[in-house]
């Protein structure tokens, strides 16, 4: 019934390792985009850069609260299926994936189409419905990949992710900035994110496919029903993985809406320039959470739970002292990289700086304790973590926000993160001293082993 695996992939290196080359991924992709921000913020008006902060607000609103995660139930049970041999499993999780990743970003076109009008409204009219509708479709392209990312990180190719990173991330920034420096304005900035969706789809699918082909006999013809006995496991995981994902993502991007609800569109672009100055902190723990998630399930997947808490340790102590530094310079010299990232429009802003910087310290240090939760087998620990967490923080930066205007939105913008990270690392608290094991589940490890890492 099961094919063979044509190549046997490499042992894993160290979570070092790993992380040095996520590191060099994400310090590529969050650094372009904010290239792009430094060049939009000189060229366009702080209204219009607003207005386009709004425009792709809703649609990403829409789009991660439609987000499944599948690329944590890609990385979840391809490593397991390819472990034990299942490779018609793998060829159905693929196709699976694909098609409800594809019917998920028709829904977000359907749903911008529908309430476009309404969240143009709801922002004084400061977003295009029209240019909306068109980001939406954008994410429909974008959707066509299928999460297929998450076979580069399940075959520990940290290489090629790095290489294609940094193709889309230069395709994006030349698309972006092309139009505006050429007067085509606001649509043409937003065509051109378009077009770098499509043009990013294309390039991770096609490596994807080709990665995996090259390694597991695939036939896409396989029935889905090869997946039923454990159709109840992959929904369970899926479902508080969303829950999760719903919470994240309304705090992550409603926090622009309650913005440019309360503020004009120059209010907003002074939040989203300043804070996304700010999140660079990410750019600690984002590569380690990349990098760990896979090891974190392949220590548990061996019973090595002491190890999982030793790794858990050690992170929080490495991302601290790292993080001393970069806290102390943006504190002691806000002016100095708010003038030199965003020009002398938002120096008038710059003291918000060390505000965004410290209220996101302790989603920061302990990065790892939705993933920790995740490879534990404990995936409503996660989501009802997220679900009070993002909540209660969202809710708190509407009223800071109300209350304080900017200076509020950015000792707010942190809180979400924050108060989700207390919650799980209480309910980490109270899980038994010495460890727990996952839950039984029908993708047993192999004793082979696999690492991974996924295209951002």
């Amino acid at each position: 019934m099961n094919g063979k695996l044509k190549n046997a992939p490499a042992q894993p290196a160290g979570l070092l390792v790993d992380s040095v080359w996520s590191t060099a991924t994400t310090g590529v992709t969050v650094g372009l985009q904010m290239v792009e921000i430094m060049i939009l913020s000189r060229v366009l008006s702080k209204e219009l850069l607003g207005s386009y902060f709004l425009v792709t607000a809703f649609p990403e609103v829409v789009q991660g609260v439609l987000d499944l995660r599948l690329q944590e139930v890609m990385i979840k049970y391809l490593i397991g299926f390819i472990r034990s041999g299942e490779i018609e499993r793998v060829s159905a999780l693929v196709k699976v994936t694909w098609i409800v990743s594809a019917m998920t970003g028709i829904l977000i076109v359907v749903i911008v189409a529908v309430t476009a009008s309404l969240a143009s409204a709801i922002v004084n009219g400061a977003a295009s419905d029209r240019l909306m509708l068109l980001y939406a479709f954008g994410l429909f392209l974008g959707s066509l990949q299928g999460r297929s990312g998450a076979i580069i990180r399940a075959f520990n190719r940290f290489d090629l992710n790095f290489w294609i990173a940094l193709v889309i991330a230069v395709l994006r920034l030349a698309l972006v900035v092309a139009p505006v420096l050429l007067g085509f304005g606001l649509s043409g900035l937003i065509e051109g994110r378009v077009v770098a969706q499509c043009i990013g789809s294309v390039i991770i699918g096609t490596t994807s496919y080709l990665l995996l082909r090259a390694r597991v006999p695939l036939d896409l013809w396989v029935p889905l029903g090869v997946l039923r006995p454990i159709w109840k496991e992959i929904v369970h995981f899926s479902f508080h993985l969303n829950l999760a994902s719903i919470a994240k993502s309304l705090a992550q991007r409603a926090d622009t809406i309650v913005v440019g609800t309360l503020m004009n569109p120059g209010g907003v672009a002074a939040y989203k320039v300043i804070g996304q100055l700010g999140r660079a902190l990410y750019l600690i723990s984002d590569p380690l959470t990349t990098a760990a998630y896979p090891r974190f399930v392949q220590l548990t997947s061996r019973g090595d739970v002491a190890g999982l808490n030793r790794m858990a340790r050690r992170a929080s102590v490495m991302v601290g002292l790292a993080l001393i530094p970069a806290l102390l310079v943006c504190t002691i010299f806000p002016g100095l990289l708010v003038h030199a990232f965003a020009g002398p429009q938002y120096i008038g802003s710059a003291w918000l700086l060390p505000l965004f910087m410290w209220t996101n310290v302790a989603g920061i240090v302990f990065f790892w304790t939705h993933p920790y939760l995740l490879s534990v087998g404990l995936p409503q620990y996660s989501s009802l973590a997220n679900i009070i967490g993002r909540l209660a923080g969202i809710l708190a930066f509407s009223g800071l926000v109300v209350s304080s205007s900017l200076p509020g939105a950015a000792i707010g913008s942190g809180l979400p993160a924050a108060f989700s990270t207390v919650v799980a690392l209480w309910l980490i608290s109270r899980l038994p001293r010495h460890g727990q094991s996952a839950p039984a589940s029908h993708v047993t490890p192999h004793p082979k082993t696999i690492s991974s890492e996924e295209c951002s």
